[in-house]
């Protein structure tokens, strides 16, 4: 089975947001493996990454307060590679360096105040991407019908303000979340009537 890739470039000081990151991608009704990289922090270790930004399926750049290295490195190996970014970025007060970098790279940038805000938003953003890559990325009917379900939930509801205290928690410092053993339940309006 095939696992997509995912990589998130984001600065240091949004530890709480790789987290949701990590839950968004937990809750996707797909039957899809996932690679996670993420930018390395403070305290990363020697071992690389699973996934870089050059070699990703999907490409997620979340701005905080600064611009931190090697993020610039990450966004330009993204690019050359062809993706087509998902960006975030807190309603915070930027840096010089963070201010000119969403100025100048030429995309469009959702702003998000709070970590359940940002979940609700990679959750979507995602189920976007994978509906429009499904064949791609190997999706079947049931996923897609639970995928166009999902987003359906998501535009009738406002985001969900998660406490960090109570989150689950996530693949905020890289790594691979595995795919159901069942796969996503197909919506009722699908089934065949009782007998």
């Amino acid at each position: 089975m095939r696992r997509l890739r995912l990589f998130v470039s984001s600065s240091r000081d949004l530890v709480v947001e790789r987290e949701v990151i990590g839950q968004a991608v937990a809750e996707l009704p797909v039957r899809l493996g996932w690679e996670i990289g993420h930018t390395p922090g403070p305290e990363a270790s020697a071992s690389p990454a699973p996934v870089s930004a050059a070699q990703c399926d999907i490409y997620v750049i979340v701005l905080g307060m600064d611009l931190t290295a090697p993020m610039g490195v990450e966004w330009h190996q993204a690019r050359r590679a062809g993706q087509v970014p998902l960006a975030f970025r807190k309603a915070v007060h930027p840096s010089p360096a963070a201010d000119l970098f969403q100025r100048e790279s030429g995309i469009e940038w959702v702003t998000f105040e709070e970590a359940g805000q940002l979940k609700r938003l990679v959750l979507e953003a995602l189920a976007r991407r994978l509906l429009e890559r499904g064949e791609l990325f190997g999706l079947h009917l049931p996923e897609v019908e639970a995928l166009s379900a999902l987003l359906e939930r998501l535009t009738e509801e406002e985001a969900p303000a998660t406490p960090p205290s109570e989150a689950r928690r996530g693949a905020g410092r890289g790594g691979v979340i595995l795919p159901s053993p069942n796969p996503p339940a197909v919506p009722s309006s699908h089934k065949a009537p009782p007998a």
